[in-house]
């Protein structure tokens, strides 16, 4: 399954995806230089008002004495970002020398928020993460300590304060090319991609753009006052994307509520005819 992550920074819908779900481990790479500290953790995880639970993996390798959980926020209405604070140490003791070793930790927002100080421009993180802006983050560091004591980051998550729709998604696609026949049997590519939708604001979230990403996004709207009514816009893409499939006026794009499905028809001209897409959001367990 093709797999799109994304590190965005939320402003102006502009939270950076990382290149995977897990980021590669900080080592040294001189000539006396120990490799280890590989740790795999999701990218993002949508904050919806419960607590937070994370789960990590150390992977196999050289022997890690403990894993060091440092979190900061980011407020992206003045672009600041607090110190980095020291929220927990979970212990290892070498397990990981003869296999993989799966943690988990579980934050509330009290967790989460507890010891950050006001943003070097005075925004005052909320006690109450119902009152936090939606698109802020913290950002959960987790820092392998080797044998020798040195910390090595094993991967970083985002803890994005989350809109209602925000989350991971398996993207089943079909993309119709002009280049390849004549609608409806010009299907170019169908696929399956995992996509995680970050929250801009209570209604917009981004997201790669069908099978392109990450710097093409793709901005999906739903608004819940207009019978959930879907729109789209495009970022970094160079052609106008419109929300219809032009062959077919009675498919319309819609948000299911009880399911959480989002169903989108969009297409754009290009050179020869007509690139035609149909996209299924459907929510992982």
């Amino acid at each position: 399954m093709k797999t799109y992550k994304l590190l965005m920074f939320l402003l102006v819908g502009t939270i950076a995806l990382s290149v995977s779900s897990c980021l590669e481990p900080d080592d040294l790479i001189t000539a006396n230089a120990k490799s280890g500290g590989r740790i795999l953790a999701p990218s993002v995880v949508p904050y919806k008002s419960a607590d937070v639970n994370l789960t990590f993996t150390v992977k196999q390798g050289a022997e890690v004495q403990s894993v060091k959980i440092y979190k900061s926020f980011t407020h992206n209405a003045d672009t600041t970002t607090s110190p980095e604070y020291l929220q927990t140490t979970i212990d290892i003791s070498g397990a990981n020398v003869s296999g993989d070793v799966e943690k988990s930790v579980t934050f509330s927002w009290t967790d989460l928020k507890s010891g950050i100080d006001p943003l070097p421009k005075g925004y005052v993180v909320p006690d109450d993460g119902a009152d936090a802006d939606i698109g802020d983050y913290f950002t959960i560091t987790y820092k392998a300590v080797l044998s020798d004591g040195r910390e090595v980051i094993g991967a970083t998550t985002l803890v994005s304060v989350a809109n209602f729709f925000a989350g991971d998604y398996v993207a089943h696609i079909i993309y119709r090319h002009p280049s390849v026949g004549t609608y409806p049997d010009n299907i170019y590519v169908e696929e399956d991609n995992d996509k995680t939708l970050l929250a801009v604001n209570g209604n917009t979230c981004s997201t790669s753009f069908a099978i392109w990403g990450p710097s093409e996004k793709m901005l999906i709207t739903i608004d819940p006052n207009n019978n959930y009514e879907v729109s789209i816009a495009t970022e970094n893409w160079d052609y106008d994307v419109v929300l219809q499939d032009p062959y077919r006026s009675d498919l319309q794009s819609s948000y299911d509520p009880n399911t959480g499905v989002i169903t989108l028809y969009y297409s754009y001209m290009g050179s020869g005819g007509y690139r035609v897409f149909w996209e299924t959001f459907t929510p992982k367990e």
